[in-house]
């Protein structure tokens, strides 16, 4: 079972504190980087991780679309 970082907006998901592009652990309450992508907010540990996941999200979240 594969396990994302991401929280949907009517906040009824569980929150990862795992970076979708890299697969870092990260502070969810810490972070400064997230993206919002169909109804739903990911978390990232850095700006180069959120970067690569806006250019092609389908890449890192395709099997939970």
């Amino acid at each position: 079972m594969k396990l994302f970082n991401f929280k949907f907006l009517d906040n009824e998901s569980e929150q990862y504190n795992f970076d979708v592009a890299c697969g870092a652990d990260i502070d969810m309450e810490m972070t400064k980087h997230y993206s919002n992508f169909r109804d739903a907010i990911y978390y990232f540990c850095s700006h180069e991780c959120q970067k690569k996941f806006e250019d092609n999200p389908e890449q890192y979240i395709w099997d939970k679309l």
